[in-house]
């Protein structure tokens, strides 16, 4: 009499063990890309509270939880990329409220009322300079 299982009831059980063994490292490789609870990635955000056209300066607030410390630019409604606000050179902390001076192109100037927008690596900041 033979002594075993049969190969049907092997092979069986050989594509049950996989297919668990699959889904088990499905969900663990899952978990391993995911974010953690509780913990969310700072981000660069800034406000503008007030343009100076006068002296082409512009007064940035940093309302993210971590310091700019990126070149932003300045592009006009229109005339599209205007100048750069150089803050490699002159971070702006987390909160920290200034004015920046703004490094204009070829006669450029902030006019008084004009529909304007920063951007780089923050969310686009739209802003009229009064």
């Amino acid at each position: 009499m033979d002594k075993g299982i049969s190969p049907v009831i092997a092979v069986v059980l050989l594509i049950a063990i996989s297919m668990v063994a699959s889904i088990a490292v499905w969900y663990w490789m899952a978990d391993v890309g995911a974010k953690p609870e509780g913990i969310e990635r700072e981000e660069m955000e800034v406000r503008v509270e007030d343009c100076d056209s006068e002296y082409d300066q512009i007064k940035l607030r940093n309302t993210g939880g971590v310091p700019v410390t990126d070149d932003l630019d300045i592009r006009h409604q229109v005339e599209g990329n205007i100048g750069t606000l150089e803050l490699r050179k002159q971070r702006l902390d987390s909160q920290e409220v200034r004015y920046i001076l703004a490094n204009m192109q070829d006669n450029e100037t902030l006019k008084y009322g004009e529909e304007y927008e920063i951007l780089g690596r923050i969310p686009t900041v739209p802003f009229i300079c009064e």
